[in-house]
């Protein structure tokens, strides 16, 4: 089995020492990876993560940079705590987007972070950031050797990235957070993480690295030997490339509904289904007044 490099987003992603990188290797990125100025880890990506609250965006934006031939992406991962249904406008995940990849499927497999994980969820509202879960994936699938990048935990603040986020997009007008550079996202802690990491360091036949000197997991982590004398190329996007969420254009999520999720409120709420019921039912009755 190849190499696996494990990409997040933080700013020492654009800091890789590319000598330290094996020649041939796999790659796992994360939600908006393909905000990169550059392909800071190349255009083939092994498995793409995404968070189950805005997967019908990433999707319907996937499908355009494939189409546009910005990247080659073979598998696509929901990250998922649980096996519990997954619903999207009315409809199971699995029978929209049949071809994504559940990532407790994976966690299952290990039942120490398993348990790590549930633990922290349940006890303290937390739980690991996307390189974390891909750090579990890779090692589910049996990937031994692994390089990590980009995993900084929100060191510089909540939305310290690798790129900038235009606070006009479309992302940051559904997630306002990302207008705020003094977000702090509670449910991460560098204390999780970290455990995470720890505990892998723990399993047999396990190595892992840093590739970013003088980072935050650099600290933790050795640094990969330098190994490569014809070191990694980076090139550039080609111009105008995506990099905002790209709207899918039938969401039916209703104004109120879509508010309700960007605050947080979970629709599958009791109190919030008789809400939604209640407005269906004056709709229902204006409707057959103005038609008697």
């Amino acid at each position: 089995m190849k190499p696996i490099v494990i990409a997040g987003n933080g700013p020492s992603l654009a800091q890789i020492d590319y000598s330290r990188l094996p020649k041939d290797f796999d790659v796992f990125r994360c939600n908006q990876f393909y905000f990169e100025d550059k392909y800071f880890l190349g255009k083939k990506i092994k498995g793409a993560f995404f968070n189950p609250s805005v997967l019908p965006e990433q999707i319907f934006t996937l499908h355009h940079l494939k189409e546009r031939r910005e990247y080659e992406v073979e598998d696509v991962y929901c990250s998922r705590s649980d096996d519990s249904e997954l619903v999207i406008e009315g409809n199971k995940v699995e029978n929209i987007f049949p071809s994504v990849k559940s990532t407790y499927d994976f966690l299952k497999k290990l039942p120490l972070f398993n348990e790590l994980d549930k633990f922290h969820r349940f006890f303290f509202h937390q739980w690991p950031t996307a390189g974390i879960v891909m750090l579990y994936t890779a090692i589910a699938q049996g990937y031994k050797e692994i390089y990590l990048t980009g995993i900084d935990f929100y060191g510089g603040g909540g939305i310290d990235y690798a790129f900038k986020i235009n606070p006009k997009s479309n992302i940051a007008t559904r997630i306002p957070a990302f207008r705020d550079s003094a977000f702090q996202d509670k449910v991460h802690t560098q204390n999780l993480d970290v455990a995470f990491i720890q505990l892998a360091l723990s399993l047999p036949d396990i190595k892992l690295h840093a590739i970013t000197p003088n980072s935050a997991l650099s600290e933790i982590l050795p640094l990969a030997p330098i190994q490569n004398p014809e070191p990694f190329k980076v090139e550039n996007k080609p111009q105008g490339y995506i990099c905002d969420w790209i709207k899918p254009p039938l969401l039916s999520c209703s104004p109120f509904k879509q508010k309700l999720k960007d605050n947080g409120i979970n629709g599958k709420n009791i109190y919030v289904k008789a809400v939604m019921d209640l407005i269906q039912l004056c709709k229902a009755v204006v409707y057959i007044l103005k038609n008697r």
